[in-house]
């Protein structure tokens, strides 16, 4: 095949225009790689070769620029040169090549996560653990950098999530008020030792109108099946089946 003309293209890219009338696009480092403005001749074997090299260097710098819009692991890597139908031996050359160059580092992706959501979201450890498994990284590496993490960041958090979620409950008992904190604060990836501990430091009361607000509901729920004694007895039965302890109910008008 012999080489007829080249014609630029965007992306440092060129037109390689065959005298067969075919043409190819190359990236121009193939060009200069394989001397192609001097060597315009060559047999399908070494045009399947700088296909194949051209390829490659496809992969590498669609990676680059995935990469520079934030980092990257090898995971999100490889699953965005599959969705461009990357051959699987040239992603993983396209990711060696990555690491080598180190514009892949899983320390300074594992670091930068961290911070990330230590600084900007409300979950612990566990989850970030969890969040960065299902981007590749291992639960021993993530472990790794977690445990010099000083406990006191964890606990400052704790501490102020379960301020906010005391301070904006307008509904719950102080039983189930304790019992969703902590649930939501496992969930969240905290440990539940840490949070049992906080949560026990802080005086958490009931509001008297979520008591109140909680009688009258149940009153009016219940009233149309029962009355008198037996209702108020009923009524009782729920508001304790609602976490609300006996001097809480008692301490409003109930008839008890």
């Amino acid at each position: 095949m012999k080489i007829k003309s080249f014609k630029k293209e965007k992306n440092n890219k060129y037109k390689i225009i065959f005298e067969s009338g075919e043409d190819i696009v190359l990236y121009d480092d193939v060009i200069v790689k394989y001397n192609l403005l001097v060597n315009k001749t060559f047999d399908t074997n070494k045009l399947e070769e700088i296909i194949k090299y051209n390829s490659s260097l496809d992969a590498y710098y669609l990676s680059l620029k995935y990469i520079s819009k934030k980092m990257r692991t090898k995971l999100e890597i490889r699953k965005y040169l599959e969705k461009k139908d990357i051959d699987s031996k040239t992603i993983e050359e396209t990711i060696n090549k990555l690491v080598n160059n180190k514009a892949i580092n899983e320390n300074l992706y594992i670091q930068a996560f961290c911070n990330d959501q230590i600084n900007f979201s409300n979950i612990g450890p566990n989850k970030i653990v969890s969040k960065l498994k299902d981007l590749g990284i291992s639960k021993e590496k993530s472990i790794d950098y977690l445990n010099n993490v000083n406990d006191s960041v964890w606990q400052n958090k704790i501490n102020k999530i379960i301020d906010k979620k005391i301070k904006s409950n307008h509904n719950y008992s102080t039983y189930i008020l304790k019992s969703k904190i902590l649930n939501s604060l496992v969930n969240d990836g905290f440990d539940k030792s840490m949070v049992t501990d906080i949560i026990n430091t802080k005086n958490i009361s009931c509001n008297k109108n979520i008591i109140i607000k909680e009688y009258n509901k149940q009153k009016n729920k219940l009233s149309k099946k029962y009355d008198g004694e037996v209702l108020e007895y009923q009524i009782k039965l729920k508001l304790r089946s609602k976490g609300f302890s006996s001097d809480e109910i008692n301490n409003i008008k109930t008839g008890f």
